[in-house]
């Protein structure tokens, strides 16, 4: 089971997996958490295989130059919630596109309604996004 400890784990997990290779400052000034701990964490992750880690070409490894990505494997399939956003949105639009035109009490009528669904789809996106982190990290411990 998660305890609060591995908040921090599922925060770095869904903003990996929302972005896509980073490395520990950048992910440290994203999450607004200490370079030492956000590190700690990273190494941690990569022990269990959650993180594959990508070493800079050059000869002159800097500490920082590592970057962490999602292993591929355990990566997700959003495209379920992408086509909802993706629909939603154009819903809105069309809400926007349709003001100008005739029937103006239409079109204002769907604009709200469009909005709404947008606002939806962003939080169901994003709850998605903790869901698939929580499952991440629990299939690693076990």
């Amino acid at each position: 089971m998660l305890n609060e400890k591995d908040d921090l784990d599922i925060e770095i997990i869904e903003y990996l997996l929302r972005s896509s290779k980073k490395t520990a400052p950048q992910i440290s000034k994203a999450l607004g958490k200490p370079v030492s701990t956000v590190e700690y964490r990273l190494k941690n992750l990569a022990k269990k295989r959650v993180l594959l880690v990508e070493m800079p070409k050059s000869s002159t490894v800097r500490k920082y130059g590592r970057r962490y990505y999602i292993n591929p494997a355990l990566k997700p399939n959003l495209k379920k919630t992408m086509l909802l956003m993706l629909f939603t949105v154009g819903l809105a639009i069309s809400g926007l596109v349709l003001i100008p035109t005739n029937p103006l009490t239409a079109a204002l009528m769907l604009l709200p309604s469009s909005m709404l669904g947008v606002t939806y789809a962003i939080q169901k996106y994003r709850l998605e996004l903790t869901n698939q982190a929580r499952l991440i990290l629990e299939a690693s411990e076990t």
